[in-house]
């Protein structure tokens, strides 16, 4: 009797057990429910709050993950076309699979960034998820080209996989970049448009703007800490590759049909700038009234349309009204979409340089053949908070080509010394000699005039090198420096010069005596063997 009243205890314990660890978990689902509700509640408040404070600027901060066609009235609804790719995404992936690394990876011969002596690419896969389109817009232009700008947004199970080769120790190491998400504007270009089907002879790819990017990465067969400081630096570097060779009026290059047609940037014009002032210079957040005697102000000022090529003026000690009286000159390739910076620093000689504000005149807003004399207020930002930081005093001066590669200054104009401009089509080199016994040739053409100094890509492997690469050169004066220098060098595997393997210099007297343009196969200079052919087109004032 006493076994059967003590396995009735038991079992009572047992079922009030059960019962209390059930208790303790519904206590808990309904702890974390009421505590999601309540946390879902204070940020509805909290978000309605700020809305109702918000300005302009945040709400349109806060808008801005919405599709363009509900932001912009230009650009269209485009569900069908959503609705096409992802019904032919797997037939697209697996093409894009096949063709893509061969535009990839001259980029990356190219850029290969420094520590890393070679990066190849083993596979790309673009996954089973298709690209989104938020909106279209056409653009028409008067060019033979049609242009489209699509809102472009992609996440999903994408990878990529790269061979790296450390350059001190030769550790090889293969690194898999995956779950990619960009949110961006892509501009697709056909262009020039032929009487032959498809109609276009080529198609341009470019970002009109730096993308949101994000991206994993993982080592297969190994860890990412073999090389130091690789995940830094490939993240760094594919981020620089983009906005290097993508970002607009950079594009990627897709030949459709063969033929010889011009794949360099096109020019609409120049513009001139001269930066006469500035005026009550001061830090950001500084206070005219509680200024401080030894908070000194060292300014410089630079000038740029595109990223690579900047224009600087020199830095004035103690100085917060300079006088800089400075020319500069720079090339629009786009006139609707580029637009002029200004960006004034004060110089530190042991930290960064403290950015003092930015001034943006977009090249469409200047009138043509017209000077714009422009007093523009220096509007700094600290910790969200935008100051008033003085003013820049400037003269810009906008001249569309109109068809031919000649300027006519208006009056007050006509003294820019450095007003000519030289572009270089260095096409292709043959028989160049084999300088490095035991080494293959990789050779690279340098443009030099002056001071400045251009190069194209290194060609791997060959003596029959074909660049196909438009340089241009800046600020030309025929009675500063009368000649340009073409030296080809073979390069070594870690990306510096190796042996000399010509050279050719073509006096400018020539280029304006042939009416501005020469094209020619030039016979190079210190050795036996070699021709290189350039196209040289020197574009001035009248």
């Amino acid at each position: 009797m006493a076994e059967r009243w003590l396995t009735l205890a038991s079992l009572v314990c047992a079922w009030l057990r059960w019962w209390a660890l059930c208790g303790f978990f519904v206590g808990i689902a309904v702890t974390l429910h009421t505590w999601r509700k309540e946390r879902k509640r204070e940020a509805v408040g909290d978000a309605a709050a700020a809305l109702a404070r918000a300005n302009m600027a945040g709400l349109e901060s806060a808008i801005g993950v919405l599709p363009s066609f509900l932001l912009f009235p230009d650009y269209e609804k485009v569900h069908w076309i959503n609705q096409v790719m992802e019904k032919v995404w797997p037939l697209l992936a697996e093409v894009t699979s096949r063709t893509l690394p061969g535009y990839i990876q001259p980029l990356l011969d190219e850029c290969c960034p420094s520590g890393i002596s070679q990066m190849n690419l083993k596979a790309i896969q673009p996954g089973t998820k298709s690209p989104v389109l938020g909106g279209i817009k056409s653009t028409i232009t008067q060019e033979n080209e049609v242009i489209f700008d699509l809102d472009f947004k992609w996440g999903g199970n994408q990878r990529m996989i790269l061979d790296v080769c450390e350059a001190k120790s030769r550790v090889r190491l293969s690194v898999s970049l995956e779950r990619l998400l960009v949110f961006g504007y892509i501009r697709i270009m056909l262009t020039p448009l032929i009487a032959e089907w498809p109609l276009f002879a080529r198609v341009q790819v470019s970002l009109l703007d730096e993308p949101s990017l994000d991206f994993s990465m993982s080592a297969l067969g190994s860890t990412l800490t073999a090389i130091p400081g690789l995940e830094e630096t490939l993240k760094k570097f594919i981020r620089q590759i983009i906005h290097d060779k993508m970002v607009w009026p950079k594009a990627l290059v897709f030949p459709v049909k063969k033929g010889n047609f011009d794949t360099g940037p096109k020019y609409d014009g120049v513009v001139f700038v001269r930066l006469v002032r500035a005026v009550d210079l001061k830090h950001v957040g500084e206070d005219n009234i509680f200024r401080l005697p030894f908070n000194l102000m060292d300014p410089f000022v630079v000038l740029k349309v595109r990223d690579h090529r900047t224009v600087s003026t020199p830095v004035y000690k103690n100085e917060r009204n300079p006088v800089f009286n400075l020319e500069a000159m720079f090339l629009v390739e786009d006139c609707q979409e580029q637009q002029l910076q200004v960006k004034i620093f004060d110089y530190n000689l042991f930290s960064d340089d403290e950015l003092i504000g930015t001034i943006t005149i977009p090249i469409r807003n200047l009138a043509p053949d017209i000077p714009s004399s422009l007093e523009e207020n220096v509007i700094g930002e600290k910790y969200g908070t935008k100051y008033m930081c003085g003013q820049i005093v400037f003269e810009a001066l906008y001249m569309p080509y109109k068809g031919k590669l000649t300027l006519d200054f208006p009056e007050g104009w006509g003294n820019f010394s450095q007003s000519s401009v030289l572009f270089v089509v260095v096409k292709q080199a043959r028989g160049l000699a084999h300088r490095r016994r035991f080494a293959p040739s990789h050779p690279r053409a340098y443009v030099a005039y002056g001071t400045q100094l251009k190069a194209t890509k290194a060609c791997k492997n060959t003596t029959n090198p074909v660049w196909d690469e438009k340089l241009e050169f800046v600020g030309i004066d025929v009675t500063l420096f009368k000649s340009i220098r073409v030296e080809i060098y073979c390069m070594t595997r870690i990306g510096r010069k190796g042996p000399l393997l010509g050279w050719v210099e073509v006096a400018l007297s020539s280029i304006q005596a042939s009416g501005g343009h020469v094209t020619d196969i030039f016979k190079l200079n210190g050795t036996p063997k070699g021709e290189i052919h350039l196209t040289l087109t020197l574009a001035g004032v009248v």
